[in-house]
């Protein structure tokens, strides 16, 4: 077996764009790296495993980072920085050792560093301290670090110490003087892998995914009321209307709230989405929270209103979409009194195929390139990491641990 690549991730919620993420890492490994030893270091790993099976040949899964950080005496940032750190350096903690022995350590892009789960940020510091010990290159790519983390400049100077940084908006780049990229969902958006692929079957005229987590229980009932009022708009005028679920039990709550207007043939669950791909296409309508529901809807040319959830975070990421042309438009949920109606840049799609092409040349740039051919360009090649039937009901209903970003 060859060299060990250390991936770091908040999958296995899961959560579809989290997941959407490592699969387009997972698979560009496999063509350019398929002898290296690869190790996804995630907080719920049965899941990952059961996600990601088939997807890159010599994977495993650990959340030996994450435990670490969940697992520290003492509490606030510094105090779990500092305890990580020091479990890593000891070096007496055996499911450290494929960390401390990594090649290279590659912190995968989402928003999960940052003052909403300041605890989190404290996976840096281990990845930091293993550097320490064996010289590992450090990699980070697509990241949101925004609300930053206060009194914890240990972040700021650790990830200046990166090989290679990137960050998916402007202002977290700005903040903390790193270069901006793109979100890494761009790897793999234009590939023909199941869960990208358009299912035209399930693609309503309008689909709606609006989340529970970080949204204070008054914009929640607000945000219910007024997306009952266009859906029962949008029935009046003929149009049919589903619901996506990105993140299990947190999205359901709104297609709940929704009782009366849709039922449950109209629901699309995540081991669907996973399995069997998006429901997007031209002249549709979308109404969502969700940033990477925002960011393959308007891939396949659909218009959309992205709605606001947790200020100075969710806003962040859904402009950074609107900078990048998208077409969408964005409202904040706070003393919105009627959803403005979607909208839509034509000309995104092929925008998105260039983005892609630059998220393909990072990638590159870290791993270098193969001939080997993309499996999932065939259609027929996508059984890697669909779901066995019997399991497709792990996520339903899932208590969701709160270290979700993406």
């Amino acid at each position: 077996m060859g060299e060990l690549v250390y991936l770091v991730s908040v999958a296995g919620h899961p959560n579809f764009g989290d997941e959407a993420i490592v699969a387009g890492w997972l698979r560009f490994l496999a063509r350019v790296r398929p002898n290296a030893e690869v190790v996804l270091d995630c907080p719920h790993p049965a899941a990952a495993r059961t996600l990601f099976q088939g997807m890159h040949p010599h994977l495993s899964v650990t959340d030996a980072l994450w435990r670490a950080c969940d697992g520290s005496p003492v509490k606030g940032a510094a105090g779990v920085w500092a305890h990580v750190e020091s479990l890593v350096l000891a070096e007496t903690e055996p499911d450290f050792e494929p960390l401390t022995r990594a090649a290279s350590i590659h912190l995968l892009g989402g928003g999960y560093l940052n003052a909403v789960w300041p605890h989190q940020a404290s996976v840096v510091a281990g990845i930091a301290a293993a550097r320490q010990l064996s010289g590992a290159a450090l990699f980070g790519t697509g990241l949101g670090l925004l609300p930053a983390c206060s009194g914890l400049p240990q972040l700021t100077s650790a990830l200046h110490g990166f090989d290679h940084v990137s960050c998916r908006d402007r202002p977290s780049a700005q903040r903390f003087g790193l270069p901006t990229g793109l979100d890494d969902l761009f790897l793999g958006i234009t590939t023909n892998f199941q869960s990208f692929r358009t299912a035209p079957h399930r693609a309503r005229d309008v689909m709606v995914c609006v989340q529970q987590d970080l949204i204070h229980p008054e914009a929640f009932a607000l945000a219910t009321a007024l997306l009952r009022a266009r859906i029962r708009e949008c029935l009046d005028e003929g149009k049919t209307v589903g619901y996506v679920e990105a993140l299990p039990a947190s999205d359901r709550q709104m297609f709940e709230s929704l009782e009366g207007l849709l039922s449950e043939a109209d629901l699309i669950p995540f081991a669907e989405l996973w399995d069997d791909g998006f429901p997007a296409r031209p002249g549709q309508h979308w109404y969502a929270s969700r940033f990477h529901l925002h960011l393959s809807a308007a891939a396949r040319g659909a218009a959309g209103t992205a709605l606001g959830v947790a200020p100075g975070y969710y806003d962040i990421k859904h402009r950074s979409l609107v900078e990048l042309g998208t077409g969408w438009r964005y409202a904040g949920l706070e003393g919105l009194g009627r959803l403005p109606y979607p909208s839509v840049d034509t000309s995104f799609p092929e925008r998105c195929r260039m983005f892609a092409a630059v998220k393909q040349a990072e990638a590159t740039s870290l791993y270098g390139s193969s001939a080997l051919p993309d499996p999932y360009k065939d259609s027929r090649a996508t059984k890697a990491g669909r779901m066995p039937a019997a399991r497709a009901g792990m996520f339903a209903g899932t208590n969701v641990r709160a270290v979700h970003a993406g």
